[in-house]
């Protein structure tokens, strides 16, 4: 019988510790929550409890990383219950950038630029960014023969094939815009890190650089001609004999019908 009430009044003391152990423990709690409460930006009530779960508008929130279709990280809080996305660091680290493209554009402005250097996410840096049309300049090129300017701008299949690196790459079979020389010194000496390239691409540098032959020998032609257009056929033989130093034994598919 004895051995029955020490073991009685060992479990009431067992619990009775537990109790004060767990009053305890709750107030302890509940300090703590109430001294770490504050108001977010976004006037959510966030505090954490003694150990150290975090809340936000009374609802325990966990951590976790994203990935958008641009491969851009965001880190996120999350409501357990809710699934409701508390915070997204991914605005605050968008934020500046939006801020220092948004000065770049009025510096750009004031100053007569017809780019800027834009944030864009597609490619995860500043890139040269025309004010006119918000696209992405590729490459601008100036013909060595003619003078002849083009602009180029990024398209959706050279992002698709190539992604982040897309940013100074022009599309096959894209001639670009042609533009004034002003036009093209202009965006040149724009902006303190220019990404766009000085060549397209290379099927279309070529395509180029045959038209740009072509022009030439017609400059050429017209010069000659003035010249000699009156003196028998030495006009002839003058145009004739340069095809053949250019252009070898093909010289006859270039020259003039």
């Amino acid at each position: 019988m004895k051995m029955e009430v020490d073991n009685m009044l060992g479990s009431l003391l067992f619990l009775g510790a537990l109790g004060i152990s767990g009053i305890h423990c709750g107030v302890e709690n509940y300090q703590i929550k109430k001294e770490s409460a504050k108001f977010d930006k976004n006037g959510n009530i966030t505090y954490f409890d003694r150990k150290g779960q975090d809340y936000i508008n009374h609802e325990k929130v966990y951590r976790s990383t994203q990935y958008d279709k641009n491969n851009q990280e965001h880190h996120q809080t999350i409501g357990v219950n809710s699934g409701i996305v508390y915070h997204d660091d991914y605005d605050d680290r968008s934020k500046w950038k939006r801020d220092m493209s948004n000065d770049n554009k009025r510096n750009a402005i004031e100053y007569g630029y017809p780019v800027y250097e834009n944030y864009d996410p597609r490619f995860n840096k500043f890139v040269t960014t025309e004010i006119a049309t918000g696209k992405v300049i590729a490459c601008i090129f100036q013909d060595l023969y003619s003078k002849e300017c083009r602009k180029f701008y990024v398209h959706d299949d050279m992002i698709n094939k190539y992604g982040q690196c897309a940013y100074n790459m022009s599309s096959p079979n894209d001639f670009g815009v042609i533009i004034t020389e002003g036009e093209y010194n202009k965006i040149k000496s724009a902006g303190v890190s220019p990404t766009f390239s000085l060549v397209p691409n290379m099927e279309v540098y070529n395509q180029l650089t045959k038209l740009t032959d072509k022009l030439a020998d017609e400059a050429y032609e017209a010069d000659v001609r003035k010249y000699w257009g009156a003196v028998g056929n030495k006009a002839d033989e003058i145009i004739e004999n340069y095809y053949k130093t250019k252009y070898g034994s093909d010289y006859q598919n270039h020259m003039k019908k």
